[in-house]
């Protein structure tokens, strides 16, 4: 048996303090999804290209206003971006870009054809299409809408490892270069003729036993006081808080089923992690034994305290998960996976069937079990169900695994 094999979830926090830098909480993607008319809008103006990058030159820009990514595929298959934050101001005042990833697929990328990248303004994400092996393979690239967090999503047909990067250029302390200073003034002011302009060095930690990578940068010295001085406002010295000095700002770089791989790389704990990656039928099943467990002894107290309050999450995430809406007001299940047979597709048939053998089960329950609220949504989510997908095979309806779906499918062998 075959299966999708997930290259790697790749996430990386970034964090700006006063004190000291610490992973944070991650979230999903934000987009524009479940708005049709801003989604037409939005694709024709969406940037595609057919090739690979030679070097930052050809990188694709993404953002959230406050962290932004600068994205390209190099020739040689890897995925590098630069990560920056509005709020990064180094102890020379200069805005600066947080670190460098690169992530390295064995067996890589293919460039040569079928390469695809894609800039989906309606969802916010930098999509990545081409093949391994000669098999699909595809990269989504995003940062959260809410959350300083960036995130890389690789599948595979093939079984593929990954290794993702830190590539830092702020090693050692060194004098800051005159091609690099952009304007402090003159210099003629006795305390700007005695600061020495210094780049101070990223730091990576070393005290994690976690499978992450952290680094940081933290103004240890600041030229807030000279910028005073040389722009005569020397007079409010010690009445403001120095914005920069002690400022700290850096990321941790994590992943699922990645370890370490030295001090500034993580890796593939085996290649290819083999999992079914959008199973999303799993809830319903549950639901659906719950329903039965129901009708065979109704038992209240078992509806009220643990079927409904299982149950009803678990409606909410189809309807959540999957905002957008066809033209028909019909729910697109996309992105998903029909079982273990198609990794890409839309509309698959057995969460289709499932919503559609549960929710009625569930609006039939009595009244007293469930709110008005509960039966709005239930009945509304009935509505918007798509129709189970068939096919129509020698004057036969036969039930097809989806409503759509792409090449890379899986076979078994008897």
């Amino acid at each position: 048996m075959m299966s999708k094999y997930t290259v790697g979830i790749l996430t990386m926090t970034l964090v700006l303090s006063a004190a000291t830098a610490v992973p944070a909480a991650t979230a999903g993607a934000g987009n524009a999804k479940g708005n049709p008319a801003l989604e037409a809008a939005l694709a024709p103006y969406n940037v595609v290209w057919d090739s690979p990058s030679k070097d930052a030159h050809g990188s694709m820009p993404l953002g959230n206003g406050d962290v932004g990514i600068n994205a390209w595929v190099e020739e040689n298959g890897d995925l590098v971006f630069y990560v920056s934050k509005t709020d990064a101001w180094d102890e020379n005042a200069r805005l600066c870009k947080i670190g460098r990833v690169r992530v390295k697929f064995d067996p890589p990328l293919a460039v040569k054809e079928d390469f695809r990248q894609e800039l989906k303004l309606s969802d916010g994400v930098i999509q990545i299409d081409s093949k391994i092996q000669n098999q699909p393979a595809r990269i989504s690239l995003w940062v959260d809408a809410d959350q300083p967090v960036v995130r890389v999503d690789a599948e595979a047909v093939v079984p593929v490892s990954c290794r993702a990067e830190v590539e830092l250029w702020r090693l050692r302390e060194r004098p800051l270069q005159p091609q690099e200073d952009y304007g402090y003034g003159d210099g003629k002011s006795p305390e700007a003729q005695s600061y020495k302009l210094t780049v101070l060095p990223d730091v990576v930690a070393t005290t994690t036993t976690a499978p992450q990578v952290v680094w940081y940068h933290r103004n240890t010295r600041s030229l807030y006081p000279v910028c005073l001085e040389v722009q005569n406002l020397a007079a409010l010295k010690g009445k403001f808080t120095d914005p920069l000095l002690n400022l700290t700002f850096g990321a941790s770089l994590h992943g699922v089923d990645l370890v370490k791989d030295g001090e500034k790389a993580l890796k593939s704990s085996e290649p290819g992690n083999v999992c079914i990656h959008r199973y999303w039928s799993g809830g319903l099943e549950l639901t659906a034994f719950m329903l039965d467990r129901y009708d065979f002894q109704p038992d209240e107290r078992f509806a009220r305290n643990t079927l409904v309050p299982l149950a009803d999450p678990i409606i909410a995430f189809f309807d959540q998960y999957w905002p957008k809406r066809d033209p028909a007001g019909k729910i697109i299940i996309d992105p998903a996976q029909s079982l273990e047979a198609l990794p890409w597709t839309v509309n698959p048939m057995p969460e289709i069937a499932g919503l559609r053998f549960i929710l009625p089960r569930l609006l039939a329950l009595p009244q007293n079990l469930t709110t008005e609220a509960q039966r709005t949504r239930w009945v509304r989510m009935l509505g918007e169900l798509p129709p189970l997908p068939v096919a129509d095979v020698g004057g036969v309806k036969l039930l097809r695994p989806s409503g759509s779906f792409k090449e890379g499918n899986y076979s078994e062998n008897p």
